[in-house]
Parts: structure tokens; sequence; C-alpha cells
């Protein structure tokens, strides 16, 4: 799980543009909170079982509050969703 979370860390990385201030620090708490998120929500076994809990999504209407919430925790402002597509799913 964690070589996955890592990878898709990267890839959401290289949608992101990376001057915005605070992007590295997002994206390591985001990567910290997906590990705990993951926990009970990954099957070696069966990897499309759990996969829509998974999923990531940025919109343009707004984040979902457990990103929103990272974002906090992790001491930065919402504006920092700015650096990324206004729509993406991962």
């Amino acid at each position: 799980m964690k070589a996955e979370v890592a990878r898709a860390t990267i890839v959401l990385a290289s949608f992101a543009r990376p001057e915005h201030p605070g992007l590295h620090r997002f994206l390591e708490a985001l990567s910290a909170a997906l590990l705990l998120r993951f926990v009970d929500h990954w099957h070696p076994a069966e990897p499309s079982r759990g996969n829509g809990y998974r999923c990531v999504r940025f919109l343009p209407h707004g984040a979902d509050a457990w990103l929103l919430r990272i974002i906090s925790e992790a001491g930065l402002a919402a504006a920092v969703l700015d650096a990324f597509p206004s729509e993406l799913t991962l």
C-alpha cells in the first residue's frame, strides 16, 4: 500500500503547478493521510474492492471534507487546491 500511495502522490504532483506555495507540504500531508485512510480499505487479493473509497477528487465546486481537513491540519489555506486542475479524479 505504501508504494501505491507514493506513486499516486507523484502522479498527483505531476498535475500541479509546482510554484504554488505550500504544495510540497500539502502532498506530504496527503500521503500520510491516505495511508491512514486506506488501512481498512486495502485488499491486495481484490484490488477493485474499496476503490471508490480510495478515490481522490478535485471538483470545481469544492473539495471533499476530508481533503479540506488535511489542508487545515497541514496549516495551509484551501487556496493550495488552486495548484491543481479544477477537475481531477485519481
